[in-house]
């Protein structure tokens, strides 16, 4: 009897699902151990580095009516116009998809 290439493939994604769920349920703690994702637990529970130490002075955050003080307004060189119309481009594909349907496919 012949199998035809789908039943091959069937066959294996059944074999394969089947070894990683035994894998999975008798050695998964094992696993997990092996790939480090069992977290040590620190003695002072805080962070031990000094990443985060400048926020601790940071200045306060102004209050939501308060105007913006010191502040310059920007000026433009020119008047902000285009001489022509703005065209934008909008993909919605894969990144991918553009240049293949531009290329005429895969060939």
């Amino acid at each position: 009897m012949r199998l035809t290439p789908f039943a091959k493939l069937f066959i294996t994604v059944v074999i394969v699902a089947v070894l990683g769920y035994a894998l999975w349920h008798y050695k998964g703690g094992d696993i997990r151990h092996w790939a480090g994702a069992e977290k040590q637990a620190s003695s002072t529970g805080a962070d031990s580095s000094k990443d985060f130490s400048a926020l601790k002075d940071a200045p306060a955050d102004p209050g939501r009516d308060t105007g913006s003080n010191g502040v310059a307004p920007a000026s433009l060189a020119t008047s902000g116009k285009l001489s022509r119309p703005r065209v934008v481009g909008i993909n919605t594909w894969a990144g991918h998809s553009p240049g293949i349907v531009f290329n005429n496919g895969m060939e």
